[in-house]
């Protein structure tokens, strides 16, 4: 099952000054003052190491982009795409480049705020509204403003520890809490 975010390209998007807006996101959604750098990085498959960018813009031509923590020890990233759909039979606001913020790969709390806010700084930066197609993060709504999406996912109150904060993040999303009440009703039928 693929978890992420996407919103409509209508122009290159500069890396440059998303860095800030990425942290600044981050910081809202975890109520925390404090948290890492965030940089954003190539990938060299061959050497299976991070490289530092080709592209200084997200476009079509771009390579995914990974936008990581800067500590080495934590291994979270949110991957970034591009792609055309084309398809006669979708509407035109479904058709044209996409941008897919998406898990790297470790799948954890921090890592999911990590793509909302690396999504909602795109979304501020192109000024176009944050797809939630499954929806993981948000309840069924059909694409928000990063304002609206950054409000409606953020924690309540403060934290002195971004691991913290981010798992308080993490089991107040919808599908995390569907899901935990889909368990406590298999329990209830043992």
């Amino acid at each position: 099952m693929s978890i992420d975010l996407s919103l409509k390209l209508t122009r290159p998007v500069e890396i440059a000054p998303l860095l800030p807006q990425v942290s600044t996101f981050l910081r809202v959604i975890l109520g925390q003052a404090n948290i890492p750098n965030i940089s954003a990085v190539g990938y060299d498959h061959d050497n299976e190491v991070f490289v530092p960018l080709k592209s200084r813009v997200i476009d079509l031509s771009s390579d995914t982009i990974f936008f990581k923590l800067d500590i080495d020890d934590e291994p979270e990233i949110a991957a970034v795409g591009v792609i055309q759909i084309d398809q006669p039979e979708l509407s035109d606001e479904e058709q044209g480049l996409f941008i897919y913020v998406s898990s790297g790969s470790q799948r954890t709390p921090l890592e999911f705020a990590l793509i909302s806010a690396v999504a909602a700084a795109i979304g501020y930066y192109l000024d176009t509204p944050v797809i939630d197609d499954m929806p993981f993060f948000t309840p069924g709504i059909d694409g928000q403003s990063a304002n609206e999406f950054v409000n409606a996912i953020k924690v309540k109150g403060l934290f002195d520890d971004y691991r913290i904060a981010a798992q308080s993040f993490y089991e107040s999303l919808p599908l995390r809490e569907k899901n935990k009440e889909g368990s406590a009703s298999l329990q209830d039928k043992k």
